[in-house]
C-alpha cells in the first residue's frame, strides 16, 4: 500500500527514492537517513518515508560533513514529535 494523503482522500507517487533526512541533536547534525519521497498530485504534500533499520551516516564518521555536503539532506528541526 502507498502512502495516503488524508486531505485528499488519495494515494500519494514516488518523487524520489534515496532522499537523505538528517536529524539533529542540540542544534547540530546527528544522524542522516535515506528514504523515499512521495508527493500528493492533489494537494502537492510531501512525505518521506521507508527509512531503513540504521543511518547513513553519523556525526562522528570523518567523511560525515562530506556526505552532507553531497546528500543536501533535509534538515529536521529537532521539535519535539
Amino acid at each position: 500500500m502507498r502512502p495516503v494523503c488524508v486531505p485528499c482522500r488519495r494515494e500519494m507517487r514516488p518523487l524520489k527514492n534515496g532522499r537523505t533526512v538528517e536529524t539533529q541533536s542540540l542544534g547540530h547534525g546527528y544522524q542522516l537517513w535515506e528514504g523515499d519521497e512521495w508527493v500528493c498530485r492533489g494537494c502537492g504534500t510531501t512525505v518521506v518515508v521507508g527509512f531503513g533499520t540504521a543511518p547513513s551516516g553519523e556525526h562522528y564518521e570523518p567523511d560525515y560533513a562530506a556526505k552532507v555536503a553531497k546528500w543536501k539532506p533535509i534538515v529536521l528541526d529537532g521539535g519535539e514529535v
